[in-house]
């Protein structure tokens, strides 16, 4: 698979797939197909140069939506400036994250459900098979590169062997994906491209993890300890545990409730000090909602045609069709394709790619509120 320290949300496999470009050459394999005599196989400096244009089209884009175009792990510490400082009633007041599209509050959490899993393949088709908890979340399921293959720990996200379709019947998951995303990480660190037609060129066990949200007290409270009379330190924090009562998880806001957890269950208790907390440390996943495990399609199009337009001259597209994409999402409007008035402002520039990236951020951000709109 097609990987990089260089974290994207869009798979680069997922790229290669929308711009036309051949897999197995994606993957430096060589399949006997006729390819470009210039640059016929990608490799992992080509892969982490990519890697760069689509993390940075990531970027603007949750700039400009306010969240990210797939679900992401993330902990934040929001100022917390409540309207009453009456005891007791700042936990109804409502705090906001700073990206929106909440899935979950906690943390990522990994329960290891088949280490070193053989992988078969049929064809064109590698399949991973693992016992699963009873009614898991198939987004929660994921296949990654072993230590032994050269992941630097169990279940590491840059190392994850995606996008996979996962089936589950009873405690089974059936895990599918190309072939050519379970080629040998140090092929791809080769220059020369490896033979798809031998065993050797793939790895032959991988790692079934289930990736999930541990709920357990996302929240912690902070006071300015000095403040509060706690401890000596002028410096230092005065905390308490707390849980979040979600209000609108499109939008990310939540009331905040100082609580203890007995048994996997939330206990509420008593605010520690008398006045409310300055800060409020938040750990949640937040991002647009997969779809029967893929990214929205108007936003994995987004992403890729956003990178066209941030790569370079020198960019190595190697076949035909990718390469008119590519062209085509670098060219400025002209007078069969005149700029429109409400595209006069848009922060990803001109050509079209940037175009439709805009007019997917239009269709897809949340609506202002009347109390955004009057500020």
């Amino acid at each position: 698979m097609a990987r990089s320290n260089v974290v994207t949300l869009l798979p680069l496999d997922r790229y290669a797939a929308l711009m036309g470009l051949n897999l197995a050459h994606f993957n430096c394999l060589d399949d006997g197909q006729v390819n470009s005599v210039a640059m016929p196989f990608w490799n992992q400096t080509l892969h982490d140069l990519l890697a760069q244009y689509v993390a940075e089209a990531e970027a603007n884009l949750v700039r400009a939506l306010g969240f990210d175009i797939t679900p992401v792990y993330r902990q934040e510490r929001i100022r917390f400036q409540p309207d009453t400082a009456e005891f007791y009633r700042w936990m109804f007041a409502e705090v906001c994250t700073s990206y929106q599209h909440v899935q979950a509050f906690g943390r990522r959490a990994v329960s290891v459900l088949a280490e070193d899993a053989s992988v078969t393949f049929e064809a064109d088709t590698a399949t991973v098979t693992a016992t699963v908890p009873e009614g898991v979340d198939l987004d929660e399921v994921r296949v990654f590169y072993r230590e032994a293959d050269g992941a630097p720990g169990t279940a590491d996200d840059r190392w994850c062997i995606r996008p996979m379709t996962v089936r589950v019947s009873g405690t089974t998951a059936t895990i599918q994906g190309h072939k050519a995303q379970f080629v040998r990480p140090d092929v791809l660190e080769g220059t020369a491209a490896a033979p798809y037609d031998q065993a050797s060129s793939f790895v032959s066990q991988v790692d079934v993890c289930r990736v999930y949200t541990d709920p357990t007290l996302p929240l912690t409270l902070v006071w300015d300890a000095l403040q509060v009379g706690e401890g000596s330190d002028p410096s230092a924090d005065a905390t308490q545990t707390a849980t979040a009562w979600p209000v609108n998880q499109r939008r990310g806001t939540f009331s905040a409730r100082p609580a203890s957890n007995q048994g996997g269950v939330h206990l509420y208790e008593a605010p520690r000090y008398g006045i409310p907390p300055s800060h409020i440390d938040v750990a949640y996943l937040a991002g647009h909602p997969l779809q029967n495990g893929s990214i929205e399609p108007r936003l994995e199009l987004a992403a890729a045609r956003l990178a066209n337009v941030l790569s370079p001259e020198f960019a190595v597209w190697v076949a035909d069709l990718a390469k008119t994409r590519w062209r085509y999402d670098r060219n400025m409007p002209g007078d069969d394709n005149p700029l429109q008035e409400a595209e006069l402002k848009n922060p990803f520039g001109f050509t079209n790619g940037a175009r439709f990236a805009w007019r997917i951020v239009q269709e897809m951000r949340l609506p202002m509120t009347s109390e955004a709109m009057a500020v």
